[in-house]
């Protein structure tokens, strides 16, 4: 798909107008608040210490280890530069290991630690909890709940 090029005249769309149908833009905006404010709760009631992109990484490595950094980016919709940086806060916090490629010696192959399993199963527990909560008012038809999948 070819590039849009921006004149300086025109201009660009910003988070809350990029869908020309008022419904779709209030969802948009609240999937995005709904994310932060779940976010926040899921690291207040766990205790643990994590930002966003840090959860995002441990679950997707979580689905997909092992696995290279472009793959990963790729999973993620990212680009390397941005999930590199991401993964080596999480490299330094202990959650993720880095370990050679057996088929590619310049590669490497990402993975959780012992200690990222550990902080992904209780953020994803805490958050199921959560979820648990928000629908208690739900009955079991409406909740629609099936192996903790909502």
């Amino acid at each position: 798909m070819p590039r849009k090029n921006f004149s300086k005249s025109e201009p660009r769309s910003t988070p809350t107008d990029t869908h020309d149908n008022p419904v779709v833009a209030a969802m948009s905006l609240f999937v995005r608040w709904a994310r932060r404010e779940l976010h926040g709760q899921t690291v207040a009631q766990s205790g643990i210490d994590i930002d966003r992109s840090a959860a995002t990484i441990l679950g997707a490595l979580y689905f997909h280890e092992p696995v290279r950094l472009s793959d990963l980016a790729d999973h993620l919709g990212l680009d390397r530069s941005t999930i590199s940086r991401q993964v080596a806060a999480a490299v330094a916090q202990g959650w993720v290991r880095r370990d050679g490629d057996t088929r590619d010696a310049r590669a490497a192959m990402l993975t959780l630690s012992a200690r990222g399993h550990e902080v992904r199963r209780k953020l994803a527990n805490t958050f199921e909890a959560i979820c648990d909560d928000l629908l208690s008012s739900w009955n079991q038809a409406d909740r629609f709940r099936s192996e903790g999948v909502y």
